[in-house]
């Protein structure tokens, strides 16, 4: 028999052997992937020196592991949206990161040359 867990301190959701889990506590063989994938296909009886991990819920559970393998996208929307609506007081915006702005090099210029007054204009106009 197989489980649909969630575990709800981590936020995620797996197909587990019905007897990985008890009372809100599910085992977790310390394999790496290929290996844990292994044992729950082959529901591999825990042992106890297996991490133990709480608060675990149990969604769904079935005589057939593809039946629960079906269901497990279910089960990880219903958590996103259980984690969502269960607090909304924890939520908070993320906070933006204000960066100064940079300051800019302008090149530095030659000074304007000097230009002859309107002395020579104004005897034009006056003539």
């Amino acid at each position: 028999m197989s489980s649909v867990v969630c575990f709800d301190n981590s936020e995620e959701v797996e197909v587990v052997p019905t007897q990985w889990y008890n009372n809100g506590a599910c085992r977790w063989p310390p394999h790496k992937a290929e290996g844990v994938n292994r044992a729950i296909r082959q529901l591999e009886e825990p042992q106890d020196n297996w991490p133990l991990f709480d608060n675990a819920r149990v969604f769904f559970y079935s005589d057939n592991y593809l039946e629960c393998r079906q269901k497990l996208p279910l089960a990880q929307n219903q958590t996103d949206l259980a984690s969502e609506v269960e607090d909304p007081t924890t939520y908070r915006r993320p906070k933006r990161k204000i960066n100064p702005p940079k300051k800019q090099a302008f090149p530095i210029l030659p000074k304007a040359p000097a230009i002859a007054g309107p002395s020579n204009f104004r005897r034009f106009i006056l003539a």
